[in-house]
């Protein structure tokens, strides 16, 4: 009797419950920013998928990616939209196995450290609204 209190899951179970749960919203972010710096990795001759760049690479074009990104019209992203791709392909990379956090792992202290540096470049210009800050004000296109 004890064992009809239990439901058998499988994998493929968990994954559409999460899938399910997940904000439809958040699903378009991820997959729209995720698209995004996919175009720039190309952009960077960079041919290997994203899953399967190492974490010392990745780095590497998650700075570049940062420092310059552009809207459409050219003009710079304020650091809020610029940590909420990060977040983006951070979710993209969990999603799909990977174990490391572009925002949180000190794999990725570089990226984090330059963030936190350029955030002061920002304030004079009243951009620096979140952690995420890119030297932009120091670079010249």
């Amino acid at each position: 009797m004890a064992s009809d209190r239990f439901v058998k899951l499988s994998e493929a179970d968990i994954k559409s419950f999460s899938e399910e749960q997940e904000d439809v919203n958040t699903k378009k972010k991820t997959l729209y920013d995720s698209k995004l710096f996919k175009e720039f990795l190309t952009s960077e001759d960079e041919r290997r998928e994203l899953l399967e760049i190492p974490a010392s690479e990745l780095q590497q074009f998650a700075i570049k990616f940062v420092l310059g990104v552009r809207k459409k019209n050219d003009e710079e992203y304020e650091p809020s939209f610029l940590r909420g791709f990060l977040q983006s392909v951070d979710r993209f990379l969990r999603k799909n196995g990977c174990t490391f956090s572009l925002l949180n792992d000190k794999e990725f202290c570089e990226l984090q450290e330059i963030f936190k540096k350029s955030k002061n470049n920002l304030k004079p210009l009243g951009k620096a609204t979140s952690q995420i800050a890119p030297m932009r004000s120091q670079m010249k296109k």
